[in-house]
């Protein structure tokens, strides 16, 4: 205790600039926290997919006009051809992004809104990439061309989940081209590299598209 007392006494002496040493200390361990808070949050990214060790994402390098490129993506028939004819691939799906980070959307009533990435999907997205579903048949919702999958943050937008179901929606972008809400989803979480609030049925696209091994 007497050890303690002159530590303690010994702080506001003068000219030890003891006040700058604390002050320099405490910044630096907050710094020092924040680095290891960053650094935690970098490595978590999807971890929260079960088996993520397990999930892998195409990509495709070329080289065209003797110029070398990288692609975060393949062609339509890939990833399905490969599910036929590669025995270790126990599942495939398909995405594609459409429009920018933020896609402006306009509902029957006139309200705007805005999704952060929405994506065209397989109905089978949710088996390698699952979120919990909080309405509606993904399966289902995504096999029917014009119809989505929305995130719970865009269903509270709407009046909560139960009022999203069967609202009809169109993107700014494509004015007069109306997709209805056939389901929600769990928001996908921030340490994601895919990230989406709106997924769009894979079967609005041509057959080619999906199909194609250009």
């Amino acid at each position: 205790m007497k050890n303690l007392n002159i530590a303690l006494r010994s702080l506001f002496k003068k000219g030890r600039s003891n006040g700058i040493k604390i002050l320099s200390l405490g910044v630096g361990l907050a710094m020092g926290l924040v680095l290891i808070s960053k650094v935690c949050f970098e490595r978590s990214f999807d971890t929260f997919y079960p088996d993520s060790d397990r999930i892998y994402r195409l990509h495709e390098n070329i080289i065209r006009n003797n110029e070398y490129k990288s692609y975060g993506q393949v062609s339509g028939g890939v990833a399905t051809g490969m599910q036929v004819e590669i025995p270790e691939v126990e599942k495939a799906t398909r995405l594609t992004y459409i429009g920018g980070d933020k896609e402006l959307f306009k509902t029957e009533d006139g309200s705007r809104y805005s999704a952060r990435y929405v994506m065209m999907a397989d109905t089978n997205v949710f088996d390698l990439l699952p979120r919990p579903i909080l309405i509606g048949n993904p399966k289902q919702a995504l096999a029917r061309p014009g119809y989505v999958m929305v995130s719970s943050r865009i269903a509270n937008l709407l009046g909560g989940v139960e009022n999203a179901m069967d609202r009809k929606f169109e993107f700014e972008s494509s004015p007069g081209q109306t997709y209805t809400i056939g389901g929600v989803f769990e928001d996908v979480p921030e340490n994601s590299h895919l990230r989406f609030e709106i997924l769009v049925s894979l079967e609005g696209m041509n057959k080619w598209s999906r199909e194609n091994w250009l």
